[in-house]
């Protein structure tokens, strides 16, 4: 794709990307019948991991309902990682990660808190399991030429949820797809007008045909923009139902 390479934001089917997906959060499913046994499938797996995990183990069992989720940025000190939650709050595990982790990366954590000290906003942590997040940049529209915005799209998506969270816009979004890649960007259009930036999801399904329902996580880096605060971000978005915008105050 030329010079939009470096905004094309995942492979959503490409079997060659299977741990791109894994790490994406994506999970897709069938209507009617096969979605109901998909779900007790699942459901199935999830307790027998769970007992197998816990219930066999000679440690005190974890409490599954004490437990958290949230996104996360992680830190590297000494060799040692922890996060940083969206919050503020800053995350110690209490014992070594089987995880190859690095300054910056974004990451959906399951945790279980053992120590809190609300003084500090630190915390000490089980971590259970952690889903690695991607991470793209905004995607200057005013300096693509009109054939590469063209190849950007603008395809339906389904919006969940649009959050800030430190430097970051996380988008949580459904799809409808099969078997062919996909792509999610995310545009800014305006530069600061009236305290507002304006910004564009774009989605480009490649002409898949939209055969299951799958569910991503994405976030886009915006730090370039926090100069701009207090600001007003006005998000427009191409959905199942229409054209909007949401907004979202920063710094307010």
């Amino acid at each position: 794709m030329g010079q939009l390479q470096n905004f094309i934001s995942f492979d959503l089917n490409k079997k060659s990307a299977s741990k791109r997906i894994r790490n994406l959060y994506l999970c897709g499913y069938q209507s009617g019948y096969m979605m109901l046994q998909y779900k007790k499938i699942f459901h199935f797996l999830f307790l027998l991991v769970i007992c197998m995990l816990f219930a066999c183990s000679e440690e005190e069992p974890v409490k599954i309902y004490d437990s958290q989720i949230e996104l996360a940025t992680t830190r590297v000190q000494e060799g040692k990682p922890y996060f940083l939650l969206d919050n503020g709050k800053t995350i110690f595990p209490d014992k070594q990660l089987d995880y190859d982790l690095t300054d910056n990366q974004r990451v959906r954590i399951l945790f279980s808190i053992v120590q809190e000290k609300p003084a500090t906003f630190e915390v000490t942590a089980t971590i259970h399991s952690l889903i690695f997040i991607q991470v793209l940049p905004i995607v200057p529209a005013l300096q693509l030429s009109p054939e590469e915005e063209a190849r950007l799209r603008n395809d339906s998506v389904g919006v969940e949820s649009i959050w800030i969270g430190g430097h970051y816009l996380n988008f949580s979004f459904y799809i409808y797809a099969d078997s062919k890649d996909h792509s999610i960007n995310l545009l800014q259009t305006t530069s600061l007008e009236n305290d507002t930036i304006r910004l564009e999801i774009r989605h480009n399904a490649n002409g898949d045909f939209p055969a299951f329902r799958k569910r991503g996580i994405v976030s886009f880096n915006i730090k370039d923009l926090e100069r701009h605060k207090p600001v007003v971000l006005a998000i427009k978005a191409e959905t199942y139902s229409g054209k909007k915008v949401y907004y979202r105050n920063w710094g307010n």
